[in-house]
């Protein structure tokens, strides 16, 4: 993760107000983000969501059924 910016686990950490663990965590597969984690860890990093997964297509990702209303 750090790697895409040069930057390091500190820096990163810093700019999301957050400790260096938290980073250290994300880079070793120990911790997930959600979608508003990786937003602003992508914004921080001055990437994108794609690049910062790049294993992931998110051409093939699936969206979720659209909810059925009670009178159906």
């Amino acid at each position: 993760v750090t790697g895409i910016a040069g930057l390091s686990q500190a820096e990163v950490a810093r700019a999301l107000d957050r400790p260096q663990s938290f980073i250290a965590k994300i880079e070793s597969g120990e911790r997930r983000l959600d979608v508003a984690e990786a937003m602003r860890l992508a914004a921080v990093l001055g990437t994108t969501i794609p690049d910062l997964l790049p294993d992931v297509d998110i051409n093939t990702l699936t969206r979720p059924a659209p909810r059925r209303s009670r009178s159906e």
